[in-house]
């Protein structure tokens, strides 16, 4: 019985696809935000270790890790939560920031070749930072089964709020100033404009006064 390569190479890469049901995982959210990764799994390794790690050209570097056991473990921007009824683990990536968009992977610890999801991150940039802006976090996860050679993709989409804080006034303290100042203004304007038109008249009166009694003297 002779093998090809690409046999070989499939019996290689068959239980890292059977281990993992998403071929890959696409995100796209804005900085500042907070995603959800899901990352579902087969049947028979609810008990092995998870963790996910950020490629780099010479290997993966793990940023968080959970040894089997453990339910929820959270490190610095990151956490991760394993569901074991719907066989899957969830990494928390929150505060986004535009150096964070790279690539991925969400990884299960075994023996050999370990069952591995790439996942792709992208993040953009928040167009107006003084403004609490409505990001739409969007998560794609492709599945491929190789025995009946299926391709289905399922897509979430999660609303998040972001808030974005500035040393620059907001539009609403900016209102609520200009409301104030003409409140002053105004009545302001009135009383110069009503002490301008008195004395005018005042100024009137007295020269008319004043012309009258020199004629009474005359």
């Amino acid at each position: 019985m002779t093998f090809t390569i690409s046999t070989v190479l499939f019996l290689l890469l068959m239980p890292a696809v059977r281990g993992m049901l998403c071929q890959e995982i696409k995100v796209s959210a804005t900085e500042g935000s907070k995603v959800d990764i899901p990352c579902p799994y087969t049947k028979g390794y609810e008990t092995y270790p998870k963790y996910f790690c950020q490629k780099t050209p010479t290997a993966c570097e793990i940023l968080i890790k959970m040894h089997g056991v453990n339910q929820w473990i959270y490190k610095a921007r990151i956490s991760i939560t394993e569901i074991k009824e719907k066989r899957k683990f969830v990494v928390t990536f929150k505060d986004l920031r535009m150096e964070d968009t790279g690539n991925y992977t969400c990884r299960i610890q075994k023996t050999g070749l370990e069952p591995s999801t790439p996942v792709y991150l992208t993040v953009k940039k928040v167009l107006d930072p003084l403004v609490i802006s409505h990001t739409t976090v969007a998560s794609t996860c492709t599945t491929q089964d190789i025995g009946d050679v299926t391709v289905s993709t399922v897509s979430s989409i999660t609303p998040y709020s972001v808030t974005k804080f500035s040393n620059q006034p907001s539009t609403s303290g900016t209102a609520l100033n200009s409301v104030l100042m003409l409140s002053v203004l105004i009545p302001l304007c009135a009383l110069l404009l009503f002490a301008g038109v008195f004395l005018f008249f005042y100024n009137r009166w007295k020269k008319r006064t004043s012309t009258s009694v020199s004629v009474d003297h005359h």
